[in-house]
């Protein structure tokens, strides 16, 4: 891909697993648990013919298993709304959303919202265990 970036109308990100950062090494661990491999292991498109070229190529062509992934930019936005507030539950051992402590290019974070919905996971710390 890094040889043929001319080819392509947009940036191309990915891995995602490669794109995701986090300051505290327990964070990534909860991010690699989480996530499935058919979506920590895509690539991820900013256009749609991006997408299909890449296809293409790579999966088409040379038989390469990859997955891709894009956000038409017509789908709904997505709501961020918390299930819970969090500062209620802090005494058990409840501190923070998963895609709050990770770092990634917005449309990689938009992707791991909707793939595999990291805005609706609660990170617990050893408190959780004794509740």
């Amino acid at each position: 891909i890094q040889n043929h970036l001319d080819r392509f109308r947009g940036r191309i990100y990915g891995p995602i697993c490669l794109e995701v950062r986090t300051k505290d090494p327990l964070h990534a661990k909860f991010i690699e648990q989480h996530c499935p491999n058919n979506v920590s292991l895509s690539f991820v498109c900013e256009y749609k013919e991006d997408n299909d070229l890449l296809l293409e190529e790579l999966y088409r062509k040379q038989k390469l298993r990859i997955h891709t992934q894009y956000i038409d930019e017509n789908a709904p936005a997505l709501k961020n709304e918390r299930i819970l507030n969090i500062e209620q539950f802090a005494e058990f051992g409840l501190y923070d959303w998963l895609d709050n402590v990770i770092e990634a290019p917005e449309l990689v974070l938009n992707v791991l919202k909707r793939q595999a919905a990291i805005n609706r996971v609660i990170l617990g710390n050893v408190n959780v265990d004794n509740n």
